[in-house]
């Protein structure tokens, strides 16, 4: 019995999340009440503290138990009940950007291994001076070493070999030339002998004696007002990042820190309350929108970008021409690189439909009301570039998020500055 197995189980076990015909718990959460459909069988694995809690709520008339969870959000909520490890980390890299003392300041930070230290370290936008990354790097390393000295001018030889190899995954991520030497000085024996003198000569200002060492440059250290707020729960900054390099027509992803553009959120609606009205109220006649979906078997991200926008015709359909538009699967769990597909055919890029929502190319990335009144949502390759998709099946959606997305202060002031 391989591990394909209870990979299958586990997937089918979860999917009693998703249908609502299986659902005898709502779990709402966050300020918006977002509601969780789960079952019981569920939440005593998952989470075993609510399904204690819930022994004490009674059933409605449809014997359904509803718990209302404010407090907590919706978007950590989905990451712990539906144990998607992809999602909780990068829910996590985004709280070592902007606030690296929930590690560095932990009781537990000692308790890192190495490879997960070190894969902190390597970050260019780590938001923390180079000398506390280092004076807390030192104090992880002695703290990892048995049997060393308390006072460090009692070391020897064999002390400090032992911290340079307890830390030797981590120490080509500091950026030296950043700290102080009078920080270094004491621990210079774990380095590399060249580099000690590096340090030395950059510190005094030899002019004769030249660096040999590689520098790293320093880390983006931002103010707390430019810091990046995620604001999708599908989405992670990366993604937004990286749809930002696309609209700019850039080679490589913009990094997060310097992403030029900012969002605005113009709806969020789970798949199930989620209706065409809901679309057209929020979204007619706005311009350069992304549209994102996550979709429900498979936890895909596809979405698309939208310059000029929809809106409803007079008529009952229309084609809108646009050489801007793209569309895109994000790379999300299984899916290990995101797919582009520009716009192939201009004249078809967008369709204006009173029965459609957002609507790429004649069937790229699609929803429509089916004949039941249903939604119904497709991705098949016609007027875009590539499929962004390997099933042309319809599918269904667990959450639709649109944004506006414009240029940031941060840039505008940028531009009149330089103009």
């Amino acid at each position: 019995m391989n591990s394909t197995f209870f990979g299958n189980l586990s997937q089918n076990f979860l999917s009693l999340l998703e249908k609502n015909d299986e659902h005898n718990v709502i779990i709402e959460t966050g300020e918006d009440s977002h509601p969780f459909r789960a079952h019981t069988s569920v939440l005593c694995c998952r989470c075993p503290q609510l399904y204690d809690e819930l022994k004490n709520v009674k059933e409605n008339t449809k014997n359904i138990r509803i718990v209302k969870k404010p407090n907590i959000s919706t978007k950590v909520f989905d990451i712990v009940i539906k144990d998607d490890l992809t999602l909780l980390q990068n829910f996590y890299n985004d709280i070592i950007l902007r606030k690296p003392e929930v590690i560095f300041d932990s009781g537990d930070f000692k308790k890192l291994d190495e490879a997960t230290l070190a894969s902190i370290l390597k970050r260019d936008d780590l938001q923390l001076e180079e000398t506390k990354i280092w004076n807390h790097l030192i104090e992880w390393g002695i703290a990892r070493t048995p049997d060393l000295p308390e006072d460090v001018n009692k070391w020897k030889n064999k002390d400090f070999d032992a911290l340079k190899e307890r830390l030797k995954l981590c120490l080509p991520h500091i950026r030296f030339f950043q700290i102080p030497i009078e920080n270094i000085s004491p621990y210079k024996q774990i380095l590399d002998p060249q580099l000690w003198i590096d340090i030395w000569s950059k510190s005094n200002m030899v002019p004769d004696l030249q660096i040999v060492s590689s520098i790293l440059p320093p880390r983006n250290i931002l103010s707390k007002q430019t810091l990046v707020e995620n604001v999708s729960n599908i989405m992670t900054n990366e993604h937004i990042a990286e749809i930002a390099s696309w609209i700019d027509k850039k080679e490589s992803p913009y990094k997060i820190t310097e992403n030029p553009y900012e969002l605005k959120l113009l709806l969020r609606k789970d798949g199930k309350n989620f209706s065409i009205n809901d679309f057209w109220k929020s979204c007619n006649r706005e311009q350069n929108l992304i549209v994102i979906l996550k979709v429900r078997e498979t936890n895909e991200i596809l979405g698309g970008y939208n310059p000029i926008g929809w809106s409803i015709p007079s008529d009952d359909w229309h084609y809108a021409k646009t050489y801007g538009s793209f569309i895109f699967s994000l790379k999300n769990g299984n899916m290990k690189r995101s797919i582009l597909s520009k716009v192939k055919h201009a004249k078809a890029a967008i369709i204006n439909n009173r029965d459609y929502g957002p609507r790429f190319g004649a069937t790229d990335l699609s929803m429509y009301v089916g004949p039941r009144r249903e939604l119904l949502y497709f991705c098949r390759q016609q007027n875009y570039e590539k499929p962004i998709r390997n099933s042309a099946q319809n599918f269904d959606i667990s959450h639709i998020e649109v944004f506006k997305i414009s240029k940031n202060s941060r840039t505008e002031t940028s531009n009149k500055l330089c103009a």
